[in-house]
């Protein structure tokens, strides 16, 4: 069986939702590829530009972000959002190069992990080309907006009590599957906090405190990593992960608190999680599963 998974670079958190269900369905035998829909079936230019408009928006516009949340009609967007509309348009005229991706792939199962590659295949779908089943997995507590425009198979939600929103916002509630959000087997078991620490050269005694705001490295992070070195007890220790943001690191770095740690991208956060004593971060929804 091979299985298509569709992604978008906006933040790191729909990429993580496919490779942890990539991990276990490989270890079972099943073939799996996943690409970022946009840079493959567009271009990578403007893979990279909707990223970059992504993270500025949710970066120095919170209240922008938060509106665009709470609008989840389509015909609205189109309507007040000439922005919109564009996308919307690049989105449907790029659905013939997805179409002739899975065929040519010979792929038998399409699972979608973000609201853009959700539109891509219910345009395909709807051409009668390609028939294949299409799944839809939502990485947020919530149902984000477009959602309710991706015309899948079978929609797996992080909760049952989060169907009455997906319904009221025009989603089958036949096809909702409350399934959790998927996150890294590294999770799913506890590593000794001594044996963490030691691992990844840290105290072995005093407070650990685990800062973090995801992938984009967003909000408050650099006050905070600050006040709290200056304000814990002197054995006390920040780890602040800065994700991809290299201004927040090269700010933090200078800090030069004997109290701070600082990191970039990093890939081990279970075992930073399991060092730990406290996690600060971000309610999202993959942070917040993590």
């Amino acid at each position: 069986m091979r299985i298509l998974m569709l992604s978008c670079n906006t933040g790191e958190g729909h990429n993580s939702t496919g490779n942890a269900v990539r991990e276990v369905l490989e270890s079972r035998g099943v073939e799996c590829e996943m690409i970022d829909v946009l840079g493959t079936c567009i271009s990578p230019t403007f893979s990279k530009l909707i990223c970059n408009a992504h993270a500025r928006l949710y970066k120095y516009a919170p209240k922008l972000w938060d509106a665009g949340y709470r609008v989840s009609d389509r015909k609205q967007l189109e309507q007040d959002e000439a922005d919109y509309k564009t996308l919307f348009e690049l989105l449907r005229n790029s659905a013939k190069r997805l179409e002739k991706l899975i065929q040519e792939g010979n792929f038998d199962l399409v699972l979608c992990v973000h609201m853009f590659s959700g539109v891509m295949m219910t345009v395909v779908r709807k051409r009668g080309i390609v028939n294949v089943p299409c799944y839809f997995v939502a990485t947020d507590y919530t149902c984000s907006p477009l959602v309710d425009q991706c015309d899948a198979d079978g929609y797996f939600i992080p909760a049952a009590d989060l169907a009455k929103e997906f319904i009221a916002d025009g989603v089958d509630g036949s096809k909702l599957i409350p399934y959790g959000i998927p996150v890294r087997q590294a999770f799913y078991s506890r590593e000794p906090q001594d044996a963490a620490r030691k691992a990844l050269g840290l105290p072995e005694e005093g407070m650990i405190v685990l800062l973090m705001c995801g992938s984009m490295g967003c909000g408050p992070i650099r006050k905070m990593a600050v006040k709290l070195a200056e304000k814990l007890e002197k054995d006390a220790l920040v780890v602040a992960v800065c994700g991809k943001n290299q201004k927040l690191y090269e700010e933090l770095t200078a800090e030069e608190l004997p109290s701070l740690r600082v990191l970039g991208y990093c890939t081990e956060i279970p075992r930073y999680m399991d060092a730990a004593d406290m996690v600060v971060t971000k309610p999202g929804g993959l942070s917040s599963t993590e």
